[in-house]
């Protein structure tokens, strides 16, 4: 007998007997006593998705903790897996202990799952990540026991190795008090053949589709988007052939387009040298680009250069050069023009400088000083600019290069050349809906009496996010634009809400400004700039209320880039039957303040589903080896 269950009766009796001598009734409430928890998966009935004829399910709850002889269930594959117990009761689930066997050790993901009936959803009651090993123990137990479970269900979407538990231990006791016979079962249901070959889970996804969705997990297959949405829909599609990577919290988005580059155009062919830009491009997030302005001598590295192309390329022939004149005023002509998403290095179009920049100063509404300014690095930029090209002659570029499916490109930076340029395009496309995507670059002095223009006629504006906040308090422009000439200078929020439902895009024009892509999301959501050695200087007053903010900044780098590149049918966003270009970033910038959006980093890059960098932790890059 219970040495203090004893003491009770004695103390009973006595005042029993004290009670009858008084003839007075005695009263006495003992304290019920809390039952002991048990371990409830003795006598469950266990379930699980495969298991190995020589590791039968009952080794996983047969009381022997320990791995000897083999003394475990194995599923005999990789996951994803799952083991299920029928509690055969409803219970108060306290602690659930489970003895690894894995090999090798690496990082794993594991759920506990439960609910009442099968009738019910499965509720998440544990997650469990990190890196194991053989033979450790992972105990669970929750601050309050899950009450009413009946149904708990252990799955293991990462593992680098084959799917197997030791022993599976869960305490806790029936609501009915009662414990239940020994039963013992095997039952198991195989994963179907096939199945998606990558399912990423553990993290966000930002779809940029139409509603800007955010899910929890994607599923690529055959290098397309094959499912986005909830981890349990997502899961329920994996199959033989499937792997399932944990992205550790870590937040997946489309892979950024960018259509007006020059980083891998060569003088002369240098087919390493340009393998090294286009590696820096994938790094930095980047799975589309577009190089404008291609030569005869461009052309010839980028023959070389076809059979190394991983990231889309779309080229744009010149029809003029950045100083104005047309050496070669026939070359635009020789090309076949396409946008074809299958074709990783496509001759997309035509491109024409409007005006001065690189050479030359852009075509303004006013006259640069006389002397420029010391430390500007450039003399050339004199009177009110230089422009190329008239709307007449612009406008026969765009007739011919669209009839042959290409697209132009206008290099357009002042007032007079962005004036002169929406004149040749309104010749050009009337009111036509330009459907081959003709579109203007730079785009830098909108006049106020043009900006509704570019949505009038379907003419895309690809604006810069980049401004040199730091080079002095209102940039280099200051130096050289009168005052009220700065209050249209890269006004791009006026422009986007002057043009609702035309999608404005971004550029970078590489190696012109930085190549970090948080930096250019940062300058585009709110001008305000990062530099290389960690500055960061506000936005100038005249341009402190024309960033996009994040949600917008990120739809110019992704969908609205992809669209003016004639390409938003294959990329640009996240969505089933798409490519499955997207990156990998350590951070969620829906999240992050917009002051710190540029503290984020690229963890990894795939382009049509493949693999093409991974350079995040471990943990994750891991899972991508086969």
């Amino acid at each position: 007998m219970d040495r203090n269950l004893g003491l009770l009766l004695l103390l009973f009796a006595f005042f029993s007997l004290a009670a009858c001598g008084r003839g007075e009734p005695l009263e006495i409430t003992l304290p019920t006593p809390t039952p002991a928890p048990v371990n409830l998966a003795r006598t469950a009935l266990v379930s699980a998705s495969r298991a190995l004829p020589d590791q039968p399910l009952a080794m996983i709850n047969d009381g022997i903790w320990s791995v000897p002889d083999a003394n475990f269930w194995g599923s005999g594959d990789f996951p994803f897996q799952w083991v299920e117990f029928d509690l055969q009761t409803t219970a108060s689930v306290e602690r659930v202990e489970l003895l690894i066997s894995q090999s090798p050790a690496g990082n794993t993901v594991h759920e506990i799952l439960g609910r009442t009936s099968p009738e019910e959803e499965w509720r998440l009651l544990e997650r469990l990540t990190g890196r194991t090993a053989d033979l450790e123990t992972l105990v669970v137990e929750p601050e309050d026991p899950w009450q009413e479970i009946r149904f708990l269900r252990i799955e293991t979407p990462v593992s680098p190795s084959w799917v197997s538990w030791g022993e599976v231990e869960i305490w806790g006791t029936p609501d009915d008090g009662i414990i239940p016979e020994v039963a013992v079962a095997t039952a198991t249901e195989p994963l179907p053949e096939g199945g998606p070959d990558l399912i990423l889970v553990g993290g966000t996804v930002i779809t940029v589709d139409a509603e800007f969705s955010i899910a929890e997990a994607l599923a690529v297959d055959e290098g397309q988007i094959a499912a986005v949405g909830s981890i349990e829909a997502i899961l329920a599609l994996r199959g033989t052939d499937t792997r399932v990577v944990d992205l550790g919290g870590a937040t997946v988005m489309p892979g950024i387009v960018d259509p007006h580059i020059h980083m891998i155009q060569h003088e002369t062919p240098d087919v390493e040298a340009m393998a090294a830009a286009q590696q820096s491009l994938i790094e930095s997030g980047r799975t589309t680009v577009g190089i404008p302005g291609i030569a005869p001598f461009n052309m010839e590295g980028f023959v070389s250069f076809a059979d190394r192309v991983v990231i889309r390329i779309h080229l744009y022939i010149a029809y003029n050069s950045n100083c104005g004149d047309r050496p070669l005023p026939d070359y635009w002509r020789s090309f076949d023009f396409g946008q074809d998403p299958d074709d990783r290095l496509a001759v997309a179009g035509v491109k024409v400088f409007a005006d001065g920049g690189s050479c030359n100063g852009p075509a303004v509404a006013w006259t640069y000083p006389d002397p420029l300014p010391e430390g500007i690095g450039f003399t050339d930029w004199v009177g009110n600019g230089s422009l190329y090209i008239t709307a007449d002659e612009l406008a026969g570029v765009v007739l011919e290069t669209g009839e042959r499916g290409g697209q132009v490109v206008v290099h357009a930076a002042g007032e007079r050349a962005i004036t002169t340029a929406l004149d040749g395009m309104e010749q050009a496309v009337g009111s036509g809906g330009n459907p081959q995507r003709h579109r203007m670059d730079h785009n830098d002095f909108v006049p106020l009496d043009q900006r509704t223009r570019y949505g009038e006629l379907g003419v895309i504006p690809v604006v810069f996010g980049d401004y040199d906040s730091c080079f002095e308090p209102g940039g280099i422009w200051s130096l050289l634009a009168p005052p009220e000439a700065l209050e249209r200078l890269q006004h791009n929020r006026d422009l986007v809400e002057a043009n609702s439902g035309l999608p404005i895009a971004w550029h970078a024009d590489l190696p012109f400004t930085r190549i970090d892509i948080f930096a250019q999301l940062q300058m585009l959501a709110n001008l305000a700039e990062v530099t290389e050695d960690g500055a960061y200087c506000d936005a100038p007053e005249f341009l402190a209320d024309q960033g996009v903010g994040v949600e917008q900044a990120i739809r110019m780098m992704t969908w609205n880039a992809a669209y003016a590149m004639n390409l938003e049918a294959a990329i640009g966003s996240l969505e089933p039957g798409k490519r499955a270009d997207l990156i990998i970033i350590e951070a969620n910038p829906l999240e992050l303040p917009e002051d710190g959006l540029f503290q984020n980093a690229v963890w990894a890059t795939l382009i049509d589903g493949a693999v093409a960098h991974c350079g995040g932790p471990p943990e994750l890059c891991d899972q991508f080896t086969p």
